[in-house]
């Protein structure tokens, strides 16, 4: 979602003005509208700057000086303004100069002209619109943390800091938020309002003493001199074992028009966590990063040289990961979500694994392991950890074991380019596989390249449910229930959204016309393979 330069001039207020210069900066975001009169660019704090914001002026202190113009524009640029909206032009500004323009184009800054020569333009509609449209889409964007990327990334590169961040967020939700290291010393701060009295030495010797007290994730009520206060409190993961605390102070009379939740919460501290990382990209992301790269690209002599110069003992990784992700935005907000992706995985694996070794390579994540540190942790962790970094991209998982060499993991990397979309297609409700979900979904795959005959011949099992024009609901309750459902009533009927009855009555007469157990081998992988074919089938 988010709001765009390019949305605002579709609001009624902006419709009719012209984009004079800056057409490539359409895109960027829009967070905020601000208005700005005075010209005296050495006056202009950069604390009245929020970033991503609208501004409105009618340089009416600077009606007759091109050179101030320009330099206020520029100004407005790296002070983090997107986009300027020029009013009564012809009327107090006598007309737009081409110099004006052409510092718009430099920088991609959108210059917007209300009618030239018109009064009937009042700032107060556009701000109106422009706000309400900000919050709209704030309220109904349920995963924000691509959308605060993308603005960081459309920040100059000197401004993408964990400061910024900060303002974005608290700005966004109307809260103050402290961040500290392990040491309790403060790393960065934002205060809501800009004006808020609040003690930050006295807060963090307040929480300093009883961090133990607190638990990740969690809102806790703590005392200091000036106020009781409630924290939510988040540790967060930033390189090897370094971590950083995040201190939300939640003020119920500053919050915008519905209550702070958990899940805002904790998305609060991703967007931080993925700012701070990117800072701090360490020189192991960058040696996993080439090891991958090298056993990806079957590179024998490369793969030797960087684990020996890196002390990495290539003979103990058995284990691998392949992440497919999309929906995680362009450009710079994308590579920054790939990268936080990345880290998170590091971080996760290093807590139940030995060694672990993480890579971006053709767009994927490869995660090579070695043996787990903690009994049974190989099953389960792949669900955990997609548990754990939940998000608004679509994002699956295969996770290979018993890998032997380093062939092993290429064989298993193009396994996964060959089948993974079928296997996406056959299980559209899964995130998590495995290599024998893999190989089932190949199969099928090769099924469904030959002619007509072979997938008749293995759906003809099927045959008797649609025998007399017989209900689809038979054929959508047996899928679902083999290969959706891991052959349970319950969870069936959760997800066809119906009674547990209907489906075991459904699930009855199917047993009775096709004279087969549907539970029970050999019957029941002919109808699994069956029913995932006519999967296939359906979706072309």
């Amino acid at each position: 979602m988010s709001v765009t330069v390019a949305d605002c001039l579709a609001l009624p207020s902006l419709r009719e003005a012209k984009v004079r210069g800056g057409a490539s900066g359409l895109n960027k975001i829009i967070a905020s509208v601000s208005v700005l009169e005075y010209a005296e660019v050495s006056m202009l704090s950069e604390d009245l700057f929020l970033g991503n914001e609208l501004m409105i002026t009618a340089f009416v202190t600077a009606r007759d000086d091109v050179e101030k113009q320009c330099a206020v524009l520029r100004h407005l640029y790296n002070q983090g303004v997107v986009a300027a909206v020029l009013y009564y032009v012809g009327v107090i500004v006598p007309k737009l100069d081409k110099k004006l323009i052409a510092v718009a184009d430099e920088l991609g800054m959108p210059l917007i002209t209300t009618p030239h020569g018109s009064m009937n333009y009042r700032y107060a509609d556009a701000i109106r619109e422009v706000v309400e449209a900000i919050l709209y889409d704030n309220l109904h964007e349920k995963y924000f943390v691509p959308s605060i990327i993308e603005r960081v990334a459309q920040f100059p590169e000197n401004q993408r800091n964990i400061d910024n961040v900060l303002r974005i967020l608290s700005d966004r939700f109307h809260i103050s938020i402290i961040v500290t290291d392990e040491q309790m010393q403060l790393v960065s701060k934002a205060l809501w309002p800009l004006t808020k009295m609040l003690d930050i030495d006295d807060l963090i010797a307040g929480v300093g003493g009883g961090v133990t007290a607190f638990h990740h994730g969690t809102i806790t009520e703590i005392e200091t001199d000036e106020a009781q206060l409630s924290i939510f409190y988040s540790a967060i993961h930033i390189s090897g074992n370094r971590k950083l605390y995040v201190f939300v102070v939640i003020d119920e009379d500053t919050q915008l028009i519905k209550a702070l939740d958990k899940n805002t919460l904790t998305q609060i501290s991703e967007s931080i966590q993925l700012i701070e990382s990117m800072q701090k990209y360490s020189d192991w992301s960058q040696n996993s990063n080439l090891l991958v790269n090298a056993i990806m690209n079957d590179d024998s002599y490369r793969t030797k040289q960087i684990a020996s110069q890196s002390g990495i003992d290539v003979r103990s990784i058995h284990n691998m990961w392949v992440l497919i992700v999309s929906g995680s935005g362009e450009g710079g907000s994308s590579e920054m979500l790939a990268t936080n992706r990345m880290l998170q995985t590091k971080s996760f694996l290093m807590d139940r694994y030995k060694t672990a070794y993480v890579g971006s390579y053709e767009g994927n994540i490869i995660c090579l392991m070695s043996e787990t540190s903690v009994h049974d942790t190989h099953e389960s962790a792949p669900s955990e950890f997609m548990q754990e970094v939940s998000g608004a991209e679509e994002m699956i998982l295969l996770s290979f074991s018993d890998l032997q060499t380093r062939m092993d993991a290429r064989k298993a990397y193009d396994a996964t380019q060959e089948g993974w979309y079928t296997l996406r297609t056959i299980y559209p409700s899964r995130s998590v596989f495995y290599q024998q979900d893999l190989s089932f979904a190949i199969t099928c795959r090769k099924i469904m390249q030959q002619d007509d005959s072979a997938v008749k011949e293995h759906t003809a099992v099927l045959e008797p449910l649609l025998a007399g024009g017989g209900s689809p609901d038979a054929i959508e309750t047996l899928a679902v229930f083999l290969l959706d459902a891991e052959s349970s009533v319950a969870e069936t009927a959760k997800l066809i959204h119906v009674h547990q009855n209907t489906v075991k009555y459904r699930l009855k007469d199917i047993k009775q016309k096709l004279k087969r157990d549907i539970i029970k081998l050999p019957d029941a992988y002919e109808l699994y393979l069956a029913v995932a074919l006519m999967r296939l089938k359906d979706q072309g």
